[in-house]
């Protein structure tokens, strides 16, 4: 069961490091020419990466009893999602994504980043 709980744990830091890099890989995609395409591209790699976030965060949540890591799991989980939702209407509305859109859904792989950070210097304390 320890060596269970222990892959579990290595697969979910494994998974955020990932998503941290598909986010970075995303705002740098938003300065290239034709982004939509691109974020169109990183969607199906980026919703993957969050359901095996979820999945690996919900198992341990089982085992780790910590309240507070649960919730700070969850909101930082749904924050991302409803971003990246947020972020795939806007593309899909515009045929052109003009600056002040292009802004908006860079903004959105900032705060990603930023809350991926700020959970992996939680998680280490």
């Amino acid at each position: 069961m320890e060596d269970f709980l222990n892959l579990t744990t290595k697969l979910h830091v494994i998974f955020i490091y990932l998503a941290l890099g598909v986010a970075i890989l995303g705002a740098y995609l938003m300065t290239r020419q034709e982004p939509k395409k691109k974020f169109l591209a990183i969607l199906p790699l980026y919703y993957t990466i969050l359901a095996s976030l979820a999945f690996t965060g919900i198992i341990l949540a089982f085992y780790i009893q910590n309240w507070l890591f649960i919730i700070l799991m969850a909101v930082a989980w749904h924050l991302i999602l409803i971003t990246t939702i947020k972020s795939y209407k806007l593309t899909k509305k515009e045929k052109n994504l003009s600056k002040q859109s292009l802004g908006k859904v860079q903004k959105k792989f900032y705060l990603d980043i930023a809350i991926y950070l700020i959970y992996m210097i939680v998680e280490l304390i």
